[in-house]
């Protein structure tokens, strides 16, 4: 499963959610840093291991890639805390504030999410 790439357009990659197994460093970007902003956040809270991340166990092993970078994999193992998950859609609202609609979880959003 891959998540959404151009920010503005996709919003808030909802599949990532449901997702039982992420990949992660290095972040690949294609676009310029601001237009991609979604997936560089995901993946800093599950390399860094909070907020988000805290659902997520590494994998003990890594693929190094072409350029020398290595990937990990990553398995959600716990249910999303609501407020690490209200945490990212915060972050991302102030982000691009011209498109909460796209970005913002509402409470009944984060409930759901949170049973995932």
């Amino acid at each position: 499963m891959v998540t959404h790439d151009v920010d503005k357009r996709d919003g808030l990659p909802f599949h990532f959610f449901k997702a039982r197994y992420v990949v992660t460093n290095p972040v690949g970007y294609h676009l310029a840093y601001q237009d991609q902003r979604v997936i560089g956040v995901l993946a800093e809270a599950l390399l860094a291991g909070e907020p988000l991340g805290q659902a997520y166990t590494q994998l003990p092993f890594e693929f190094v890639l072409e350029d020398g970078s290595k990937a990990y994999i990553y398995k959600k193992e716990r249910q999303f805390d609501a407020t690490a998950l209200q945490h990212l859609s915060d972050a991302f609202v102030e982000l691009y504030p011209a498109y909460r609609e796209k970005f913002e979880l509402t409470p009944d959003m984060i409930r759901a999410l949170s049973n995932f």
